[in-house]
């Protein structure tokens, strides 16, 4: 049988002295305009489209304000239409009260129970089996309080129709609560509601309902249309709604604001299922039931959702399921689907069009400019299984077509899904918040794009595959020049973001505890704070524990946890990379801004890579640096801390594998290379410029307590090796201090040992030497020509080798020198401004090694505290292995040599010194031991010029020299024996103190005619405190007596 159809009535002529008796209705229109601009809605005009009604049944029914009888209450077509009664009242029949209004939002309850009620001993149930039934309301709503309202009999041409009488815009809808200790429920099916202010509110916490025992509301094939705020909103209340998906039954179209509100606190209920369950449902596009001259989805089926299509809110980590699937979501203000603490939703095969876009008339264009446009989806502090849970959802025309996520991924295997403006693609993922995952696979696979705005990459214990080597992103939300541009939308709020994009939009990627790592290959990571962070990872990528979880493993993967490779990182507002106890391997990446400028003073922000391994033995690979080029950094490129020497208890821990090989740095704004206890590390073909330059200065490379470096060429080594561990090759540029400064230990060992040539800074492109502490050579230490070495603080040390310095300068860092400006670095910093001045002791001087034949020819020796130190020979008699031919030792803090073993000096000066100018002790050197000091100028001792002891069965010659302003003895010598002491002059000594002091001579020759090296003649002197050579002991032959004198000759 066809249905008759008849339009609704029209409103009279005069019905606006119908609004007066109740003025805050009079303005929700102008308040439901208000909410739909809101959000970037449209608004929807408070007008009746043309609704269609059953004329059947017997009625009119007038239903009287207040309660229903308890009991079953049934309306059917026997009885339609039922007519509820007025909000307003009859202002020509003060005898008709004003049914109660429900009160809105901050107003308490009337005192009379609005509407109809429907009591806790009630049920309300509208039966459709005879034909469809209507209810038309003058204003008032149905109250469930505690009661139950349900539909039976109905179906597709026996459906309900609840809407407003043409007297009145509107009407109060439906409102389900908790009353008289029971908690409201309803299930609808078949049913049209229309022109309510909000179609169903409930509140009641119900947890079963007539036609489905796990939610307090379910609404089956039925449609919302022209609701003025809400068509369901609903507070700690499960509720399920669900459609046929084919825009006739199973609607919510022209809403107002929300078409689903859904809302839980601490308060709600267990949830038996689901906290919501929509599926196949229609919003923003339907037909009223039976038509047949509109197809749906089609133009004139179209409508808004003035805010979100469906908005649920629960409490963080509460088991609130949600299940949204098989939807399509036409035209709603802002988002589609926002979800709001939701965990383990489901969110599936479902389909949006034109959400969100800010356009004034979406129902004609889908195109605006304005910045205020919303994603389909919005998974806001989510714990949600991507993956598997949140999928094949479609997106077309939408303000930002993307799912917008932030929160956690529960997913065991997770593959990143790029947003794209594609309807024939699943909706891809931007994030407005950090992604956390704890364990498991994040894929990242190439064509990738990682938008971010504000939050990290959280993955902990994570495998990160970004292996393959296509070409992927890894950016901030605002960077339009990678992947979807979110310029417009809510979460970038300006159309044109700033050029160029400031770093530290996202905080970057962050690997944490045992487990994570990545293998990431061909990447782009911008604007993030710090672009890459790992700590305490794993030994290797994949890890042992999980070999297939990289897709493709890197060559170096199973000896680092981090493996980056070919890929380019920044800007970045701190550091590069961050290394935290895991082994690292970065591989032919660039540290660099996308563009040609950066919107700060250097691409990366702090450090380019800093990678520390405090408290931690060797881990796998350690740290490896090749073919990296670093474009700028704030501070180091490079940092590596707590290489060596770590502990655990009592017991020392080994170091960690370093491999620096090939880098460019360029604008490091501190060191280029920076590196703390490195043992043996390769340092190799680095080229570094322009770095350290700003107002402290820095070196090129500073290799602080470094342990078996080995200055030596590649092919030197042996046995050969085809990548030897060595320090070489390195060289620099417009630097601070263009100079590797280091101090520690070379390689090398008594039985292997290795020479150290030094390099002076300046001299070629190869970076020179500076040494800021001490520094032991273990073997030969070779100063050539013209070689230039500035010395800090410490003492350098040559074991297992000699010193062979010729025509060499061994000073202070703090004289400056045309090559080595070192004021204002970070070893010489001003003082208020000032340069601090060189003086003596500013370095320890050398100590050599009895052992070994040390040579100094044409060399000096300035700034030390003292010159030169060798202890005891190893072997007696002991030979000469300490010579000095026109060699100068000046400005000593103590003494200018100090020896146990025999010496050679030949010319040279020693001055400016505040010990003695050379100290020698040969008592342990063994008979026939020798020393030899002829021709040298001694001036300006705090103590003795020369002072020698143990002098026993030696064969000493002092002669030629000439020694000024001693602060003691010109010339002091204890127990020799065999001496030759002829031609020295000592002039202006100490007061008090001969020029020449021999202290138990033995054996004393004062007498040129007897022939021997045993000869004390020619000595002169003035002007000391006494000009005489005083003696005691035993003399052979004559002794011609010469009377001591103060003379001025």
């Amino acid at each position: 049988m066809k249905l008759q159809i008849r339009r609704r009535r029209q409103s009279p002529a005069s019905s606006a002295a119908l609004y007066l008796g109740n003025p805050w209705k009079l303005g929700f229109v102008v308040v439901a305009a208000a909410l739909l601009m809101a959000r970037g809605a449209s608004q929807v005009p408070p007008i009746h489209p043309h609704q269609q009604s059953f004329l059947v049944g017997g009625g009119p029914t007038n239903v009287a304000c207040g309660d229903l009888p308890a009991g079953v209450t049934t309306w059917s077509a026997a009885g339609s239409p039922y007519i509820l009664p007025s909000t307003i009242g009859d202002p020509n029949d003060p005898t008709v009260p004003a049914c109660p209004s429900f009160p809105v939002a901050g107003q308490d309850e009337p005192l009379v129970a609005p509407g109809v009620v429907v009591r806790s001993t009630s049920t309300l149930m509208i039966d459709g089996s005879l034909g469809p039934v209507e209810i038309f309301s003058h204003g008032a709503g149905i109250d469930v309080m505690g009661g139950e309202l349900q539909t039976i009999g109905t179906g597709p041409t026996n459906s309900i129709t609840f809407d407003a009488e043409p007297d009145v815009a509107s009407w109060d809808g439906i409102r389900i609560l908790a009353d008289g200790g029971r908690k409201g429920d309803a299930s609808l099916s078949y049913v049209s509601i229309q022109h309510a202010l909000t179609g169903i509110n409930i509140t009641s916490g119900a947890t079963a309902s007539p036609d489905d025992s796990h939610y307090g509301l379910t609404v089956r094939n039925s449609g919302i249309v022209v609701s003025y705020f809400d068509g369901i909103d609903a507070i700690n209340t499960p509720i399920s709604v669900t459609g046929q998906g084919d825009g006739r039954f199973g609607t919510l179209n022209n809403i107002g604001s929300f078409g689903i509100r859904v809302s839980f606190d601490t308060h709600a209920p267990a949830i038996p299922e689901n906290a919501l369950d929509v599926r196949s449902m229609t919003f923003g596009s339907s037909v009223p039931f039976a038509e047949t001259g509109c197809p749906p989805l089609q133009p004139c089926a179209a409508g808004t959702i003035g805010n979100d299509a469906i908005q649920a809110t629960f409490v963080d980590h509460a088991s609130q399921p949600a299940l949204i699937s098989h939807n399509k979501i036409f035209r709603a203000g802002s988002y589609g689907v926002e979800l709001i603490n939701p965990l383990d939703p489901i969110v599936q095969d479902n389909t949006f069009d034109c959400n969100g876009t800010g356009s004034a008339q979406p129902k004609v264009s889908c195109l605006s400019n304005v910045p205020n446009k919303f994603p389909p989806i919005y998974l806001n502090n989510a714990t949600a299984d991507l993956e598997s849970k949140v999928t094949s959802n479609f997106g077309k025309e939408d303000g930002l077509e993307a799912i917008v996520f932030n929160g956690t991924v529960s997913s065991g295997t997770f593959t990143w899904k790029t947003a794209t403006t594609s309807p024939t693609q699943p909706l891809g993922y931007v994030l407005n918040g950090s992604l956390n995952k704890s364990g498991g696979v994040f894929r990242v696979p190439g064509g990738s794009v990682v938008k971010a705005s504000g939050g990290s990459l959280n993955l902990s214990g994570v495998t990160l595959d970004a292996s393959d080597s296509g070409s992927k992103t890894f950016t901030s939300l605002r960077d339009a020049t990678s992947g979807i541009d979110a310029g417009c939308s809510v979460f970038v709020q300006v159309c044109s973001p700033p050029l160029p994009l400031p770093a530290g939009d996202w905080g970057g990627i962050k690997l944490m505890g045992s487990g994570a790592n990545a293998t990431i290959d061909h990447a782009n990571i911008r604007y993030a704070t710090v672009a890459i962070t790992i700590a305490n990872g794993a030994m290797s990528s994949p890890p042992a524990s999980a070999p297939t979880a990289i897709t493709v493993p890197a060559a170096d993967g199973s000896r680092f946890g981090l493996v980056v490779s070919n890929s380019a990182i920044g800007p970045t507002f701190a550091d590069g990379v961050v290394a935290l106890d895991t082994p690292i391997a970065l591989l032919a990446n660039t540290l660099t801004c996308p563009t040609t400028t950066c919107s700060g003073a250097s691409p990366i922000g702090n450090r380019g890579v800093d990678a520390d391994f405090s408290g931690v033995g060797p881990l796998n690979g350690g740290l490896k640096l090749t073919g990296n080029h670093f474009d700028g950094s704030v501070n180091e490129a490079i940092r590596g801390s707590a290489l060596s020497g770590q502990t655990a208890g009592s017991v020392l821990l080994g170091p960690q594998p370093v491999y620096v090989r090939g880098n460019i740095i360029r604008g490091a704004g501190a060191f280029g290379i920076n590196f703390q206890g490195a043992v043996r590390p390769t340092l190799r073909d680095n080229d570094i410029a322009g770095s350290g330059t700003g107002q402290v200065k820095y070196s090129a490379i500073y290799l602080n307590g470094l342990t078996a470096g080995d200055f030596n060429s590649p092919a030197s080594v042996a046995p050969p090796s085809s990548d030897p561990a060595v320090i070489w090759g390195n060289i620099g540029s417009g630097n601070g201090l263009n100079a590797i400064v280091f101090h520690g230990a070379t390689a090398g060992t008594t039985s292997s040992p290795r020479s150290l040539n030094w390099q002076t800074v300046g001299t070629s492109s190869l970076l020179g030497y500076i040494v800021d502490g001490d520094l032991t050579v273990n073997g030969p230490l070779t100063l050539n020509a013209g070689a230039y070495a500035p010395i800090l603080a410490g003492t350098i040390t040559v074991s297992g080798g000699g010193l062979h310095a010729n025509a060499a300068v061994v000073t202070s860092l703090k004289e400056q020198a045309p090559g080595v400006q070192s004021c204002g670095s970070v070893f010489v910093p001003r003082v208020s401004g000032i340069c601090p001045a060189k003086g003596a002791g500013d370095w320890g001087g050398f100590v050599l090694d009895p052992g070994q034949v040390n040579t100094l020819t044409a060399t000096e020796v300035r700034y030390a505290r003292t010159g030169i130190t060798m202890n005891k020979p190893p072997v007696t008699p002991a030979p000469t292995n300490l010579l000095l031919a026109q060699t100068s030792i000046s400005n000593a803090a103590a003494n200018g040599i100090t020896t146990q073993s025999p010496l050679s000096v030949t010319q040279g000066a020693f001055t400016n010194l505040g010990g003695q100018g050379i100290a020698v002790d040969l008592s342990n050197a063994g008979a026939g031991a020798s020393l030899t000091v002829d021709g040298a100028v001694i001036a300006s001792t705090g103590q003795d010029g020369l002072r020698a002891t143990g002098l026993g069965a030696q064969v000493v010659t002092v002669t030629n020299n000439r020694i000024d302003r001693a602060g003691a003895f010109g010339i002091s010598l204890s127990n020799a024996s065999i001496l030759k002491l002829t031609n020295n002059t000592i002039t202006n000594g100490a007061a008090g103190f001969p020029g020449i002091y021999l202290n138990q001579v033995d054996h004393a020759n004062f007498d040129p005619a007897v022939p021997g090296n045993k000869l004390i003649t020619g000595n002169k002197g003035a002007a000391n405190g006494v000009d005489a050579l005083a003696f005691n002991g035993n003399v052979d032959g004559d002794l011609l007596w010469q009377s001591a004198r103060n003379t001025a000759d």
